[in-house]
């Protein structure tokens, strides 16, 4: 009797034990399972938030090089997939980018604020001892450039200069050229002269031999929109303190045996510049700045001076063939009394700003 009751408590002690280690192990595996739900929540979470970073900076890229935020607003919103992912961007207000990350059913949202960039000076944008800034390869040993050179392709030189700058980030943007209504067509010759008094468009300017004259004695900038601007030999004047600017819209011909003032030149997307024949030594060659990142300037003959800085898309020149000189570029700092603020062509142009979450 005593060793039946013995074997009985040992078989309901082996169940309890039996019952606790199954309750035991069965709190373990919710355990587990809550830190394996748990891990695998957090890595979908992680994914889902960069991909949502991804989504917001293809559309910032697309905005910063465009300057077009009106199509992913008209557009959205924008999809995408990345590794088994998917994002979701529209633009919330003015210029809030929103970008949903979706990793299965965890999604992360995060926000980029962009900012309206301010149109720059002509003085900040021809410092640092600019001489030219050209969107394609120059070759130093065909035209003498005294300052800076700042290249998106090669420098071919013969040697190393530490003012030369390749493969350079050439992220000028276009000008923003006036709408005037005018389209007049001013040509001298036989030291005839002609006086503009205001802001106005031309369809031509020749000058052969006379002198035009700008007087700005009542206005602070005169802007002269053109798009074929000829002068050979020929002056211009400036009257008065104001700042004179021409905007070339098509081409523009400097030849012989001119004389200008010191002035800035705009040129449009596709328009082009020529200089023929500048001698330096007779006069002062050609003073003044030039702004065209999508144009082309050709330099049509070894004996040619300019002095002042010049940002384009081409610069073509023409070889001396071993008779004269090398054409000569030669950077001046940007004078005050020159100085404008350029605007520059597109809606809005965006810079990056702040990131935020929702």
């Amino acid at each position: 009797m005593f060793k039946k009751n013995k074997r009985g408590s040992t078989l309901v002690l082996v169940i309890m034990v039996m019952a606790v280690l199954s309750i035991l192990s069965f709190a373990l595996l919710n355990v587990v399972y809550s830190d394996v739900k748990q891990v695998s929540f957090l890595e979908k979470d992680t994914k889902a938030f960069y991909i949502a970073r991804a989504g917001a900076l293809i559309v910032s890229d697309y905005i910063l090089e465009s300057g077009n935020i009106d199509y992913i607003k008209n557009n959205a919103p924008i999809e995408g997939t990345i590794d088994k992912g998917s994002y979701e961007v529209y633009i919330d207000g003015e210029n809030t980018i929103v970008s949903t990350g979706k990793v299965d059913n965890i999604t992360e949202t995060i926000k980029l604020a962009l900012t309206i960039k301010k149109n720059k000076n002509l003085s900040d944008i021809f410092e640092d001892d600019l001489a030219i800034a050209v969107n394609e390869d120059i070759d130093r040993t065909k035209v003498k450039v005294y300052g800076n050179i700042y290249s998106s392709g090669n420098i071919d030189s013969k040697q190393q200069n530490d003012k030369d700058y390749t493969e350079f980030d050439f992220k000028y943007s276009p000008p923003k050229i006036p709408n005037y209504k005018g389209d007049g067509y001013i040509y001298l010759k036989n030291n005839d002269e002609y006086t503009i008094y205001n802001s106005n468009s031309y369809n031509k300017i020749e000058i052969k031999k006379g002198t035009l004259r700008i007087d700005t004695t009542t206005q602070e900038t005169i802007k002269i929109v053109v798009n074929t601007l000829s002068i050979k030999n020929g002056d211009i004047e400036i009257i008065g303190e104001g700042n004179v600017v021409f905007y070339i819209t098509g081409s523009a011909e400097f030849e012989n045996d001119f004389n200008i003032p010191e002035m800035v030149f705009i040129v449009d997307k596709n328009a082009s510049m020529s200089f023929k024949n500048i001698d330096s030594g007779k006069k002062d060659g050609f003073n003044g700045f030039i702004y065209g990142p999508e144009a082309t300037i050709n330099i049509d003959h070894s004996n040619v001076s300019i002095i002042g800085g010049i940002i384009t898309k081409n610069l073509v020149y023409k070889e001396n063939n071993g008779h004269g000189n090398d054409p000569i570029i030669k950077h001046k700092d940007f004078p005050n009394d020159l100085d404008m603020e350029l605007e520059v062509d597109g809606d809005k142009r965006f810079e990056l700003g702040d990131w935020g979450s929702d």
